[in-house]
């Protein structure tokens, strides 16, 4: 659109991500994760900018609604499908459009155990915080669950899945030797959810994970090398 942009983000984030926005020509502000929201806030608002959220915008929801729908179309029968979990905007959005589509296909979302803001929060019955850890999911780092996503989840939702760092390594490692496809840590978690055997899978569903992103420097990749799957 020929607009200038500027992308807030934790300074927890691989530098070949970061290289990768700049690149693309925005502006990058690094922070540490627990400040993000307001440091953009603050920066929007000196800057006279409109404020993008990252997931906890009614129309960020839909437009993430739209992988769903896009699943759908192509997999008819789908019996389960695994949805990376952070804020919550993807899920939300793919939950609800499935859901309408096909209820009967159960659709989960995987948060890494060190942030497990949706477990928490549906126990609690309302999004609720918690503390600001490190994980190699560096892309679902939120604490607290979107206001707008959080009761479309608690509906739609047939459950959440709590990953360890242990086992998301292992499933970006078995998706690069295995499946040749080279996938960051937090775009794949769905698969490590399987591989510590939080969910199972009858041998004649048709289950699909939604892999949402390939920014990996070369220092992820050496990390894997004495990562056993």
């Amino acid at each position: 659109l020929g607009t200038k942009a500027v992308v807030v983000m934790p300074n927890t984030a691989p530098q070949a991500k970061v290289e990768a926005i700049r690149q693309l020509g925005a502006e990058v502000v690094l922070c540490e994760t627990s400040e993000r929201f307001k440091i953009a806030a603050e920066l929007s608002e000196q800057k006279h900018m409109t404020l993008v959220p990252p997931f906890d915008d009614i129309n960020v929801m839909a437009g993430q609604g739209t992988v769903g729908l896009e699943i759908m179309e192509q997999c008819a029968g789908l019996t389960h499908i695994l949805v990376p979990l952070s804020g919550g905007g993807l899920l939300s959005g793919v939950s609800a459009a499935v859901k309408a589509v096909s209820p009967g296909t159960k659709v989960y979302g995987a948060e890494p155990a060190e942030l497990p803001r949706y477990t928490e929060s549906l126990k609690a019955g309302k999004p609720a915080t918690v503390p600001q850890k490190k994980t190699i999911a560096d892309a679902l780092v939120s604490q607290t669950p979107g206001k707008l996503c959080f009761p479309v989840i608690q509906q739609n939702a047939d459950g959440i899945l709590d990953v360890n760092d242990e086992y998301i390594l292992k499933e970006q490692k078995l998706l690069l030797m295995e499946g040749k496809l080279l996938a960051e840590p937090s775009s794949c978690i769905g698969i490590g959810a399987v591989l510590e055997g939080l969910i199972s899978f009858a041998h004649d569903d048709n289950v699909c994970f939604i892999i949402t992103g390939g920014k990996v420097g070369f220092e992820q990749i050496e990390r894997l090398k004495d990562v056993k799957f």
